[in-house]
């Protein structure tokens, strides 16, 4: 899996750039070998204004599957990175069982229809023997 972290109108430092790559890690480690790269966006929307202004803006090229966008918006980046990384586990994950639950009724499907014997079921209104 290939991380990268860009800002807009925002300077990534280490801390950042670490803080993200920690939590994504966290958040995706399970599927780490299904994705190929993961890109991720910082930006400051208001600039000086204030209020709710980080945009974090998420990424994810998957292995034969098709991508996923995500975008969360908080008062810090550090907020902004921990609501996509809560989001993005579930979306995930969400993709995954749905691709395994497809194929496994596909192969369901294919298995040939087995009807009960005649034999084995007692004829109604009579004693047994």
């Amino acid at each position: 899996m290939k991380l990268e972290i860009r800002g807009l109108k925002i300077e990534i430092t280490d801390s950042m750039r670490t803080y993200a790559q920690r939590r994504l890690g966290f958040a995706l480690d399970r599927y780490a070998e299904r994705i190929r790269t993961v890109r991720l966006k910082l930006g400051d929307v208001n600039g000086s204004r204030g209020g709710v202004d980080k945009r974090c803006q998420l990424a994810i090229l998957l292995a034969h599957s098709s991508p996923i966008t995500l975008e969360s918006r908080a008062s810090t980046v550090q907020g902004a990175v921990d609501r996509i990384a809560g989001k993005v586990r579930t979306f995930v994950e969400r993709r995954f069982v749905r691709k395994h639950e497809q194929r496994r009724f596909r192969k369901a499907d294919r298995r040939p229809l087995a009807l009960p014997s005649l034999a084995t079921h007692r004829r109604r209104g009579g004693s047994a023997p």
